[in-house]
Protein backbone atom coordinates (compact mmCIF):
# COMPACT_ATOMS: atom_id res chain seq x y z
CA UNK A 1 0.00 0.00 0.00
CA UNK A 2 2.85 2.40 0.82
CA UNK A 3 4.47 1.82 -2.55
CA UNK A 4 1.19 2.44 -4.38
CA UNK A 5 0.68 5.63 -2.37
CA UNK A 6 4.16 6.92 -3.26
CA UNK A 7 3.66 6.12 -6.95
CA UNK A 8 0.27 7.87 -6.92
CA UNK A 9 1.78 10.98 -5.28
CA UNK A 10 4.53 11.18 -7.89
CA UNK A 11 2.17 10.60 -10.81
CA UNK A 12 -0.06 13.39 -9.50
CA UNK A 13 2.98 15.65 -9.14
CA UNK A 14 4.09 14.83 -12.69
CA UNK A 15 0.65 15.64 -14.11
CA UNK A 16 0.52 18.96 -12.27
CA UNK A 17 4.07 19.87 -13.30
CA UNK A 18 3.51 19.01 -16.97
CA UNK A 19 0.24 20.91 -16.93
CA UNK A 20 1.98 23.94 -15.42
CA UNK A 21 4.70 23.94 -18.08
CA UNK A 22 2.09 23.65 -20.84
CA UNK A 23 0.12 26.55 -19.35
CA UNK A 24 3.38 28.47 -19.09
CA UNK A 25 4.00 28.15 -22.83
CA UNK A 26 6.08 24.96 -23.11
CA UNK A 27 9.13 26.86 -21.91
CA UNK A 28 12.15 24.98 -20.62
CA UNK A 29 13.03 27.98 -18.44
CA UNK A 30 9.94 27.37 -16.31
CA UNK A 31 11.06 23.87 -15.33
CA UNK A 32 14.68 24.93 -14.83
CA UNK A 33 13.71 27.80 -12.53
CA UNK A 34 11.31 25.49 -10.67
CA UNK A 35 14.08 23.00 -9.92
CA UNK A 36 16.23 25.74 -8.42
CA UNK A 37 13.38 27.19 -6.36
CA UNK A 38 12.49 23.73 -5.02
CA UNK A 39 16.17 23.32 -4.07
CA UNK A 40 15.91 26.49 -1.98
CA UNK A 41 12.63 25.34 -0.39
CA UNK A 42 14.18 22.03 0.60
CA UNK A 43 17.16 23.72 2.23
CA UNK A 44 14.82 26.02 4.15
CA UNK A 45 12.73 23.03 5.23
CA UNK A 46 15.77 21.15 6.56
CA UNK A 47 16.94 24.23 8.45
CA UNK A 48 13.53 24.99 9.97
CA UNK A 49 12.84 21.41 11.08
CA UNK A 50 16.34 20.89 12.48
CA UNK A 51 16.05 24.11 14.48
CA UNK A 52 12.60 23.19 15.79
CA UNK A 53 13.82 19.75 16.90
CA UNK A 54 16.92 21.23 18.53
CA UNK A 55 14.86 23.69 20.58
CA UNK A 56 12.64 20.84 21.74
CA UNK A 57 9.73 23.04 22.77
CA UNK A 58 7.09 20.79 21.23
CA UNK A 59 6.29 23.28 18.48
CA UNK A 60 3.87 22.39 15.72
CA UNK A 61 6.71 22.09 13.21
CA UNK A 62 8.53 19.60 15.44
CA UNK A 63 5.35 17.54 15.81
CA UNK A 64 4.83 17.53 12.04
CA UNK A 65 8.41 16.43 11.31
CA UNK A 66 7.82 12.66 11.52
CA UNK A 67 4.84 12.98 9.17
CA UNK A 68 6.73 14.70 6.35
CA UNK A 69 10.34 13.57 6.89
CA UNK A 70 12.09 10.24 7.33
CA UNK A 71 15.11 9.09 9.31
CA UNK A 72 18.40 8.30 7.56
CA UNK A 73 18.95 4.65 6.72
CA UNK A 74 21.58 2.81 8.72
CA UNK A 75 24.09 2.80 5.85
CA UNK A 76 23.45 6.39 4.78
CA UNK A 77 26.31 8.85 5.25
CA UNK A 78 25.90 12.60 5.38
CA UNK A 79 27.76 14.31 2.53
CA UNK A 80 27.60 18.07 3.14
CA UNK A 81 29.44 20.62 1.04
CA UNK A 82 32.98 21.10 2.38
CA UNK A 83 35.56 23.81 1.85
CA UNK A 84 38.32 22.51 -0.40
CA UNK A 85 41.29 23.49 1.73
CA UNK A 86 40.20 22.84 5.32
CA UNK A 87 37.56 20.20 4.53
CA UNK A 88 35.31 21.87 7.09
CA UNK A 89 31.57 21.66 6.58
CA UNK A 90 30.19 24.67 4.73
CA UNK A 91 27.79 26.98 6.48
CA UNK A 92 24.46 28.38 5.27
CA UNK A 93 26.27 31.05 3.24
CA UNK A 94 27.83 28.43 0.97
CA UNK A 95 24.47 26.87 0.22
CA UNK A 96 22.95 30.32 -0.41
CA UNK A 97 25.81 31.02 -2.82
CA UNK A 98 25.19 27.70 -4.59
CA UNK A 99 21.51 28.53 -5.07
CA UNK A 100 22.37 32.02 -6.30
CA UNK A 101 25.03 30.72 -8.69
CA UNK A 102 22.67 28.13 -10.18
CA UNK A 103 19.97 30.77 -10.53
CA UNK A 104 22.43 33.06 -12.33
CA UNK A 105 23.49 30.28 -14.73
CA UNK A 106 19.88 29.34 -15.42
CA UNK A 107 19.00 32.97 -16.11
CA UNK A 108 21.91 33.47 -18.51
CA UNK A 109 21.50 30.16 -20.34
CA UNK A 110 17.73 30.62 -20.56
CA UNK A 111 17.87 34.12 -22.02
CA UNK A 112 20.84 34.01 -24.37
CA UNK A 113 20.01 34.34 -28.07
CA UNK A 114 21.63 32.75 -31.12
CA UNK A 115 24.21 35.57 -31.20
CA UNK A 116 25.28 34.64 -27.64
CA UNK A 117 23.84 37.85 -26.22
CA UNK A 118 21.36 38.30 -23.38
CA UNK A 119 17.89 39.08 -24.66
CA UNK A 120 15.45 39.62 -21.80
CA UNK A 121 11.71 40.04 -22.19
CA UNK A 122 10.78 41.31 -18.72
CA UNK A 123 7.09 40.39 -19.01
CA UNK A 124 7.96 36.86 -20.16
CA UNK A 125 10.56 36.51 -17.41
CA UNK A 126 7.99 37.46 -14.76
CA UNK A 127 5.52 34.96 -16.21
CA UNK A 128 8.21 32.26 -16.17
CA UNK A 129 8.93 32.97 -12.51
CA UNK A 130 5.24 32.79 -11.57
CA UNK A 131 4.80 29.39 -13.20
CA UNK A 132 8.16 28.19 -11.87
CA UNK A 133 7.13 29.17 -8.33
CA UNK A 134 3.92 27.16 -8.71
CA UNK A 135 5.86 24.12 -9.98
CA UNK A 136 8.39 24.44 -7.15
CA UNK A 137 5.56 24.29 -4.62
CA UNK A 138 4.21 21.19 -6.40
CA UNK A 139 7.59 19.43 -6.19
CA UNK A 140 8.11 20.57 -2.61
CA UNK A 141 4.67 19.26 -1.62
CA UNK A 142 5.43 16.00 -3.40
CA UNK A 143 8.64 15.63 -1.38
CA UNK A 144 6.77 16.25 1.86
CA UNK A 145 3.94 13.82 1.08
CA UNK A 146 6.33 11.06 0.00
CA UNK A 147 8.77 11.82 2.85
CA UNK A 148 11.91 12.06 0.71
CA UNK A 149 13.49 14.69 2.96
CA UNK A 150 15.89 12.96 5.37
CA UNK A 151 16.24 14.38 8.89
CA UNK A 152 18.18 12.98 11.86
CA UNK A 153 16.58 14.64 14.90
CA UNK A 154 19.83 14.52 16.86
CA UNK A 155 22.05 16.02 14.13
CA UNK A 156 23.08 19.56 13.24
CA UNK A 157 21.71 21.46 10.25
CA UNK A 158 24.79 20.90 8.08
CA UNK A 159 24.68 17.15 8.74
CA UNK A 160 20.99 16.94 7.80
CA UNK A 161 21.59 18.96 4.65
CA UNK A 162 24.32 16.45 3.81
CA UNK A 163 21.76 13.63 3.87
CA UNK A 164 19.88 15.42 1.07
CA UNK A 165 22.88 16.55 -1.00
CA UNK A 166 22.91 13.72 -3.53
CA UNK A 167 19.51 14.38 -5.00
CA UNK A 168 20.07 18.14 -4.85
CA UNK A 169 23.34 17.69 -6.77
CA UNK A 170 21.56 15.61 -9.40
CA UNK A 171 18.90 18.27 -9.82
CA UNK A 172 21.58 20.93 -10.16
CA UNK A 173 23.26 18.85 -12.88
CA UNK A 174 19.90 18.55 -14.66
CA UNK A 175 19.58 22.34 -14.59
CA UNK A 176 22.99 22.80 -16.20
CA UNK A 177 22.38 20.08 -18.79
CA UNK A 178 19.04 21.62 -19.74
CA UNK A 179 20.66 25.03 -20.07
CA UNK A 180 23.43 23.70 -22.31
CA UNK A 181 20.90 21.93 -24.52
CA UNK A 182 19.04 25.23 -24.89
CA UNK A 183 22.24 26.91 -26.08
CA UNK A 184 23.00 24.09 -28.56
CA UNK A 185 19.48 24.21 -30.00
CA UNK A 186 19.70 27.97 -30.41
CA UNK A 187 23.06 27.68 -32.14
CA UNK A 188 21.44 25.34 -34.68
CA UNK A 189 18.44 27.66 -35.24
CA UNK A 190 16.06 25.34 -33.41
CA UNK A 191 13.48 26.51 -30.87
CA UNK A 192 15.17 27.23 -27.55
CA UNK A 193 12.36 25.62 -25.61
CA UNK A 194 10.66 22.41 -26.58
CA UNK A 195 9.76 18.96 -25.46
CA UNK A 196 13.02 17.62 -26.82
CA UNK A 197 14.47 19.17 -23.65
CA UNK A 198 11.43 19.10 -21.38
CA UNK A 199 10.60 15.43 -21.96
CA UNK A 200 13.94 13.96 -20.82
CA UNK A 201 14.16 16.47 -17.96
CA UNK A 202 10.69 15.55 -16.70
CA UNK A 203 11.56 11.86 -17.05
CA UNK A 204 14.82 12.23 -15.15
CA UNK A 205 13.14 14.16 -12.34
CA UNK A 206 10.25 11.69 -12.06
CA UNK A 207 12.40 8.55 -12.03
CA UNK A 208 14.90 9.90 -9.53
CA UNK A 209 12.27 11.33 -7.18
CA UNK A 210 10.40 8.03 -7.26
CA UNK A 211 13.57 6.04 -6.62
CA UNK A 212 14.45 8.28 -3.66
CA UNK A 213 10.97 7.95 -2.16
CA UNK A 214 10.46 4.18 -2.38
CA UNK A 215 11.19 2.41 0.93
CA UNK A 216 14.33 0.29 1.11
CA UNK A 217 16.08 -0.54 4.38
CA UNK A 218 15.06 0.28 7.93
CA UNK A 219 15.94 3.82 8.99
CA UNK A 220 17.44 4.63 12.37
CA UNK A 221 18.63 7.88 13.92
CA UNK A 222 22.35 8.26 14.52
CA UNK A 223 21.95 8.54 18.30
CA UNK A 224 19.72 5.43 18.29
CA UNK A 225 16.98 7.39 20.10
CA UNK A 226 14.55 9.12 17.82
CA UNK A 227 12.95 12.28 19.14
CA UNK A 228 10.32 11.62 16.48
CA UNK A 229 9.08 8.68 18.53
CA UNK A 230 10.63 9.15 21.98
CA UNK A 231 8.31 8.39 24.86
CA UNK A 232 8.82 8.91 28.56
CA UNK A 233 10.03 5.66 30.10
CA UNK A 234 8.15 4.31 33.04
CA UNK A 235 9.23 1.68 35.58
CA UNK A 236 7.42 -1.64 35.41
CA UNK A 237 4.48 -2.04 37.75
CA UNK A 238 5.19 -4.04 40.83
CA UNK A 239 3.10 -7.08 41.49
CA UNK A 240 1.40 -7.16 44.90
Amino acid sequence: MLTLYIIAVHLAGLVLAVGGVIRGGDRTQVLVYAIILEYALRLATVFAITRALAIGDGSRLARLAPIFCRLPAAATESQPIRYEGSQQRAGPGAYAFTVGFLAFLAFVLGNVNADHQLELDLAQFEADLRWASALAVVYWGQALLSRTTVIDPGARWDVNVGYNTREITLLAMAVLIAGMVVVVRQANDLPASGWAVLGPLFGLRFVYDLWAALPRETATPRNHVSSFHRRESRPPARSS
